[in-house]
């Protein structure tokens, strides 16, 4: 996970941390995503103010167009 300075100050990156953190745990808890890959989630300005379900969602419809989701 990769947040830039750009974004704000280290408390606006810790938050956004956890939430992409979180995003991606909610995804895997709830899809079967393959193994073995190596994925960079890097920060966008929208990410300061969405919340952890919309970014499980964003996480989810990439995983799916990436073939990362295992039926």
């Amino acid at each position: 996970l990769t947040v830039s300075k750009k974004l704000g100050h280290a408390v606006v990156r810790s938050r956004v941390k956890s939430i992409l953190s979180e995003g991606l745990r909610q995804t895997e808890k709830a899809h079967n995503v393959k193994k073995g890959y190596l994925i960079v989630l890097v920060a966008r300005q929208s990410c300061i103010v969405a919340k952890s379900t919309d970014i499980a969602k964003d996480i989810e419809k990439a995983f799916y167009v990436l073939k990362l989701i295992e039926d």
